[in-house]
């Protein structure tokens, strides 16, 4: 699918953008200075990986784990790195009219309006639409498994209310029935709130990359405090870098990790109010 949007919008758009407008200029429109909103904005293409823990959650199910779980992290990574980059790049020589990002003062609108005004064509939109609902149902499926792991794990570990019935597996569909029903249920729930207010969903929606960039430090900040030691990083290990480079890296992930959770938390636009405040 990828290889398919990504040659359909370099072969429809016309006419193209200018080198000067896709790699020079910088639009701000939020309110706030260029170097906040450049921050801010770094939330979305941490959300593109926020699923990047999913292999360690399944690290009990791969076989030589302390390689497999390394390899498909830095793997997804690349692969994320790779194909976002590129399709960013050809969407941004494609787009005839940045005023679309702002038609209806929504965002959720905003990948199809793209869509039609780089391929123009409805038609070709609508079929990429589809085709993302398709994915989509994959990627829940994904997304499904490793939250009934992390449920089912837990419970067996007893840190769970009624963790006695959430770590049963059923005997003939080998699957934690319970611990299904349990994140099932708590996703429906997260679905209804949006009846009641988007602005709450969307600080829902926003809290999970700031959950997961802290849930990330905190092993980091403890490797520091413990100086790397060998106890926990063993010399033998099968995913190893030298250790200056482990330092710098380490200590890059804390600085890093404490700037964008400052600015993750600033409305997008200012002055704000109560619907844009999470937005």
């Amino acid at each position: 699918m990828f290889l398919i949007s990504f040659v359909s919008l370099l072969a429809r758009s016309h006419p193209k953008q200018s080198s000067t407008f896709v790699w020079v200029t910088f639009i701000n429109e939020t309110g706030w200075p260029d170097g906040v909103c450049f921050l801010s904005g770094l939330s979305t293409s941490c959300y593109m990986y926020i699923g990047l823990d999913a292999s360690m959650h399944m690290a009990e199910e791969c076989t030589e784990p302390e390689r497999t779980v390394p390899r498909t992290m830095l793997a997804a990574i690349g692969n994320g790195f790779v194909t976002g980059f590129a399709y960013t790049v050809a969407l941004l020589y494609g787009i005839t009219d940045i005023g679309v990002m702002n038609a209806d003062g929504s965002t959720r609108w905003i990948p199809y309006l793209l869509n039609v005004q780089i391929l123009r064509s409805t038609t070709m939109a609508n079929a990429f639409s589809i085709l993302m609902v398709i994915v989509g149902v994959f990627i829940i499926i994904a997304v499904q498994e490793t939250s009934i792991r992390l449920a089912w794990s837990f419970a067996r570990d007893e840190g769970l209310v009624f963790s006695k019935y959430l770590q049963r597996v059923h005997s003939k569909l080998d699957v934690p029935i319970f611990a299904l029903i349990l994140t099932w249920s708590l996703v429906f729930i997260c679905g209804l709130i949006y009846l009641g207010s988007a602005t709450a969903v969307n600080a829902l929606i926003g809290s999970a990359v700031i959950l997961q960039q802290l849930s990330f430090v905190i092993p980091v900040v403890l490797l520091l405090y413990q100086k790397l030691s060998k106890r926990f990083l063993p010399t033998k290990r099968a995913f190893k870098l030298p250790e200056i480079l482990g330092w710098l890296a380490n200590i890059y992930v804390v600085v890093f990790t404490i700037v964008t959770l400052i600015f993750f938390n600033f409305p997008i636009f200012v002055p704000t109010d109560s619907f844009s405040m999470s937005k």
